[in-house]
């Protein structure tokens, strides 16, 4: 909780000295934040004044601010008094009449005119005054004129050496001091050095351009051929290899082959045993069950009832006949049935006597389908070729070995028994990945 107060605290006054400070350190402000008040409440200022750098310096004089604008100001004081007497002993070396300790103490010149003039605007904002510099502008025009002129001597030579030192020299003055024209001169340096890696061809140094290079096909050996299984017996055969045989020719391997029906004589039904033929048989009436009588529904086939005065009387309905004529059978007692499963249940007796013809109706058609070849026409039976082994003789695709010859699925037949794998470096684009193929270092 106090943490999170002393936070809120800081960054209010993060707030006012981004506004302040230039546009450089206002974009590392907030990033230095959470850095700064995280140290300053753990391990304190000593910790904060442990960071090398100019980044690190710029850390501490924020931090400073943070704990006291006072400490910060003198901080900052006392850092531009020592860069003031920094500059003004580089300022004397200026006059050194050899010409590599004059560009050496030209780049060191620039290096404290810039950081003095950032230190002249922190304490112009804390209130502090700094020793002022007599003819800054002058020298540092004079150190820009002695850098410019040291990279122009350099690069008139045509010599490989004096190209790298004039890039060398053009990139630390640019680190120390921006400048456009440095920046142009950089560029023209590098178009007239070549890359690094491939020179001025602008190929990778790996594959000389070709994008890759061809390996010796692993599956054929460079023979360009390869043995593969039989496609026509290898169903049959096991491992790398087909059986080497062949389909018997008369049974095409399923060994059997089919012969007219001989139950049926190839006609596929049969005489319906049931009927024996006749699409119906002849059975007792299922309502008289054969009496051709049936009893009077009166008197219960006494031919007598009783009256309402208690005597018996002789039946009204059959005048005491008792029985009457079967109104279906009309008298006979037997009766037609179609030999189909709607017979009557109690018929069923008669089919008993033969077992394997139990329960079979013809539908009044006379005929039933063949029980041995079940209407197909034809009995299954082993082939008398190949005896029921299916397979027999030698396969006319591989003549018995049981593999062919195929040419290689791998390698293609233009790189004759060879693959192309791309080149790694260059990931199979043949240009150099360091100069993307311009040939020079831009």
């Amino acid at each position: 909780m106090i943490i999170a107060k002393v936070s809120s605290v800081y960054q209010k006054k993060t707030h006012i000295l981004a506004t302040a400070y230039r546009k450089e350190i206002h974009k590392q402000i907030q990033a230095y934040l959470k850095v700064v008040t995280q140290d300053i409440l753990l391990a304190g200022l000593k910790k904060v004044k442990s960071w090398d750098g100019y980044d690190g310096g710029t850390k501490y004089y924020f931090a400073c601010f943070v704990l006291d604008k006072v400490i910060a100001g003198n901080v900052i004081q006392d850092k531009a008094r020592e860069t003031y007497e920094a500059l003004k002993s580089v300022s004397q070396n200026m006059k050194l009449p050899s010409r590599m300790e004059r560009e050496r103490a030209a780049l060191e010149a620039l290096k404290y005119i810039t950081n003095f003039e950032l230190l002249k605007q922190q304490a112009l904002f804390f209130g502090r005054r700094v020793p002022a510099f007599k003819d800054l502008q002058r020298l540092k025009q004079y150190c820009l004129r002695v850098v410019y002129q040291a990279i122009e001597e350099r690069m008139a030579s045509s010599s490989r050496k004096e190209l790298e030192e004039a890039l060398e020299f053009a990139q630390k003055s640019l680190k120390y001091y921006p400048s456009n024209i440095v920046q142009g001169k950089i560029l023209e340096i590098k178009r007239r050095l070549p890359c690094i890696e491939c020179g001025f061809t602008g190929k990778c140094v790996h594959c000389k351009g070709k994008r890759g290079k061809l390996y010796l096909c692993p599956t054929c050996r460079g023979n360009q051929r390869v043995y593969t299984k039989c496609p026509v017996c290898g169903p049959y055969g096991e491992g790398k290899r087909g059986d080497g045989k062949a389909n018997c020719s008369q049974c095409a391997g399923t060994g059997y082959i089919g012969v007219p029906c001989q139950f049926c004589n190839g006609v596929g039904r049969v005489t319906c045993p049931t009927c024996k033929g006749k699409g119906f048989f002849v059975g007792k009436c299922r309502k008289c069950k054969g009496r051709k009588v049936l009893p009077c529904g009166n008197c219960y086939g006494k031919g007598t009832v009783i009256a309402p005065n208690g005597r018996p009387m002789i039946c009204p309905v059959c005048k005491g006949r008792k029985f009457f004529s079967c109104n279906l059978c009309k008298g006979t007692g037997i009766l037609r049935y179609r030999c189909e499963p709607s017979a009557s249940l109690w018929l069923v007796g008669i089919f008993l006597k033969n077992p394997s013809f139990r329960y079979k109706f013809c539908n009044g058609q006379g005929t039933v389908p063949c029980p041995q070849c079940h209407g197909t026409l034809k009995v299954r039976t082993i082939c008398p070729q190949c005896q029921g082994a299916r397979r027999i003789g030698t396969c006319p695709k591989c003549n018995g070995a049981g593999r062919i010859i195929v040419p290689c699925p791998t390698c293609p037949p233009e790189h004759k028994g060879k693959i192309f794998k791309s080149c790694p470096h260059c990931k199979g684009t043949g240009v150099c990945p360091v100069c993307k193929g311009v040939g020079h270092r831009v």
